[in-house]
């Protein structure tokens, strides 16, 4: 670096000294011209050398020697015009030559402030590329974190499907094979009772009829276990349903119940909808059926009701019951939930938990609202598909 810059010093000197020798010679030969010869030209070129390869003060110092030069020239040449031309001349020569030196002088500046423009924006086009390769490379790692967190989650999301169906096979192999011994106790239970009923002693009446209230729930139970594991694992493809004869079908098979606690049930217009009508009815038929458990002091009524949204239906089942305490609402939907003991509203606390499942496989959504001692409203949402009929 250091040779680089005395071999770079040593070639400006030398073109500094070649532009005064020029200088010179022009000088030589102006005060061997007679006046009024335009010699003077020639410094031009030494000036023009100089701008090259010199900053300002040294233009402004080469054209003051050039002036010099230009004066002892008009002092010293031989007569060949008037005095009153040669001033003229060697005026004129003393103009032009500064002008070129002023003009050779911004053009050194523009050049300058057009070198120092270039240079900021090479820097900033630099800076810029590095900030862009740290955002690439960035990007670059956060891609790769994201893939794998993605393939973390399917891995994770299929082993969770996987452990869900094993489990919802589980539940249904071990609620199907338990039928078979529970109707046998049941029998035998239901054969002890008509046979012996008082004719033992008073103790073992009761524990008979313990007995068989104990198989009733338990059947009940697994009943209800086996339609909350058909979900999954027992659905039907969907089709055109019509959510009215749906209705009337779960109706119909509460119609005992309904009987029994002189409820009212009522519907306003229901949609035709792509579901699995069978689970629909399910569906239908826990949702009154718990409006008609949970009932209060006024006979019961329960009201179905639908509207259409953008992308979904929403239906609503509303009750006038004793309502749901604030604090229930959390595990609302949770299998083996209970709000109330057995012995006040018998049940096995799977009925709203299958209501779930029944509208996470349509792909909807269900909540409650309710206010104690004023009833509930249960709402679920089911997606529009293609095929539905688009008006109630």
């Amino acid at each position: 670096m250091t040779i680089m810059k005395a071999t770079k010093s040593k070639n400006t000197a030398v073109i500094y000294a070649l532009s005064v020798v020029i200088a010179v010679v022009i000088f030589i030969l102006d005060l061997l011209a007679p006046l009024g010869m335009a010699v003077w030209l020639g410094y031009l070129l030494p000036l023009i050398i100089v701008s090259l390869q010199f900053q300002r003060s040294y233009i402004y110092a080469f054209a003051v020697i050039c002036t010099i030069f230009i004066a002892l020239g008009y002092m010293y040449s031989p007569p060949g015009i008037t005095i009153e031309i040669a001033v003229f001349n060697s005026i004129l020569a003393v103009l032009v030559l500064w002008s070129t030196a002023i003009l050779l002088v911004m053009r050194k500046q523009a050049e300058g402030a057009l070198q120092r423009a270039y240079g900021e924006l090479e820097l900033r086009v630099q800076e810029r590329t590095a900030e862009l390769a740290r955002a690439n490379k960035a990007l670059k790692a956060e891609v790769i974190e994201r893939k794998r967190v993605e393939e973390e989650l399917r891995l994770r999301t299929d082993e969770l499907a996987r452990s869900n169906a094993e489990l919802e096979q589980f539940a249904y192999v071990a609620s199907h094979d338990l039928q078979e011994p529970l109707r046998m106790v049941s029998g035998f239970i239901q054969l002890l009772d008509r046979r012996y009923k008082g004719k033992l002693d008073k103790s073992a009446d009761e524990f008979i009829a313990f007995i068989v209230d104990g198989v009733t729930r338990m059947q009940r139970m697994i009943d209800d276990l086996l339609a909350y594991s058909r979900v999954g694992t027992r659905g039907k493809p969907f089709e055109l349903t019509n959510c009215e004869d749906v209705f009337d079908q779960a109706v119909t098979n509460l119609k005992v119940t309904i009987e029994e606690n002189g409820a009212v049930v009522t519907h306003d217009p229901l949609p035709t909808i792509m579901a699995d009508a069978s689970q629909i009815a399910r569906l239908f038929q826990n949702l009154i059926s718990n409006g008609i458990k949970f009932r209060g002091e006024e006979v019961p009524r329960v009201h179905v009701s639908a509207k259409r949204g953008e992308n979904e239906w929403f239906f609503s089942v509303q009750d006038n019951g004793i309502g749901i305490a604030p604090e229930f609402f959390g595990h609302l939907f949770q299998i083996f939930q209970r709000e109330y003991t057995k012995d006040k509203y018998p049940g096995t606390g799977i009925g709203l938990a299958t209501c779930k499942r029944i509208v996470e496989r349509h792909g909807g959504r269900i909540w409650a609202e309710s206010e104690v001692g004023r009833g509930s409203t249960f709402y679920f949402t089911i997606p529009v598909r293609r095929g539905e009929l688009q008006k109630i």
